[in-house]
């Protein structure tokens, strides 16, 4: 009897055993998934690439069934699929560092279907962007769900293809592709005619010609001498304008100037139409070159040709060889206005009237 129940007695302390050490495993275990849940994880953590690794992006949005590509160029991002528009850099700089340099605590599994859809990581509503190096290999291929909710609107909730994580970041890339499925243009595409990835300075000199030349013949820009500047200015550049017309060069508005540069530096086309070399014969006889001599010794030219059958004018770009279609309005900001560049230059307001000088009173004896 005594026997039996020894070894009753050492099973029983086996088994407590047994018990006592699955328990502390399972606790360790679930130690470790609360670390590691709430633990700052990088998208894909160490296999996560730089940003300065992608050369081409595939990028699928809400509303489109097209996977709109990106390549990286010598010259700047560009849309193949968009006649190899320029795109915008700075958005696209944004949108990988959005999801290859944020940062997030794990919040659920994609596995878990409702933790899926309470996260945004719904087919249809979601970034899907897969990025590849220089030879093509793929380094991620990841999704954004919803923005969090609250006060994080630089918040988002990110996963990583073959991750089944769903992190909570700390940044948003949705406001990078603000597209319209509607839009003729593709997602992220740079319409200005002088696209910004030419990084080319601020124009010195505007050199006009062609057939319809204005009576300004260029707009020059040259710096103030310091001695002419108020002690109360500060001592950097600043600039003044001029004109140059047929009896002579004169001072212009400085205003009207920096209007005019503005507008054409910031002139948006409505239609890219390619590469120029095919549409020569459009720009054969110019009505209007305009050329931005920069600062840093760039120049840039413009050519404004004739008009197509529905009244849009041929516009050329000779740096970027392309030619695109702009509105009967837009060319017309081509020529500057003669009338605005001649006012008076603003004057500086009048100092505030001073007081009369306080005479004191006497006081009596």
């Amino acid at each position: 009897m005594n026997r039996q129940l020894l070894l009753f007695n050492a099973v029983l302390l086996a088994s407590f055993g047994a018990l006592w050490w699955l328990d502390r495993r399972l606790e360790s275990e679930r130690e470790a998934r609360r670390a590691a849940d709430s633990a700052f994880h990088t998208i894909a953590d160490s296999t996560t690439p730089p940003v300065a690794n992608v050369a081409r992006i595939e990028l699928l949005l809400p509303g489109s069934q097209t996977r709109w590509i990106l390549e990286k160029r010598p010259e700047g991002w560009r849309l193949p699929q968009y006649r190899d528009a320029y795109a915008t850099a700075p958005e696209i700089d944004g949108l990988l560092k959005s999801f290859l340099e944020s940062h997030g605590t794990v919040v659920g599994m994609l596995s878990d279907a409702e933790a899926a859809k309470h996260f945004g990581f719904v087919p249809g509503q979601v970034i899907e962007i897969t990025l590849f190096g220089a030879s093509s290999n793929q380094l991620l291929k990841a999704t954004a769900g919803s923005v969090a909710p609250g006060q994080r609107s630089g918040e988002c909730f990110l996963a990583a293809d073959g991750l089944d994580r769903i992190l909570h970041a700390n940044a948003n890339p949705w406001p990078y592709v603000p597209w319209d499925p509607t839009s003729r243009f593709p997602p992220l595409t740079d319409r200005k005619v002088l696209p910004s990835a030419l990084g080319h300075g601020s124009a010195a000199r505007i050199v006009f010609g062609g057939e319809t030349a204005p009576a300004v013949r260029e707009l020059i820009r040259r710096e103030i001498p310091k001695e002419r500047l108020g002690p109360m200015m500060d001592r950097g550049p600043r600039f003044e304008w001029f004109g140059l017309f047929a009896d002579g060069e004169k001072r212009v508005n400085d205003n009207a100037a920096y209007t005019y540069l503005s507008g054409v530096t910031g002139l948006q086309f409505d239609e890219l139409l390619g590469g120029l070399a095919e549409r020569e014969a459009q720009f054969a006889r110019p009505g209007l070159t305009i050329t931005l001599e920069n600062d840093g010794g760039t120049k840039d030219t413009l050519a404004l040709g004739g008009q197509d059958d529905k009244g849009f004018r041929y516009l050329s770009n000779g740096t970027t060889q392309q030619a695109f279609l702009i509105t009967p309005a837009k060319a017309a900001t081509l020529t500057p206005n003669l009338e605005a560049l001649m006012a008076p230059q603003p004057q500086p307001p009048a100092p505030p009237p001073q007081p009369p000088p306080q005479v004191p009173v006497p006081v009596p004896k």
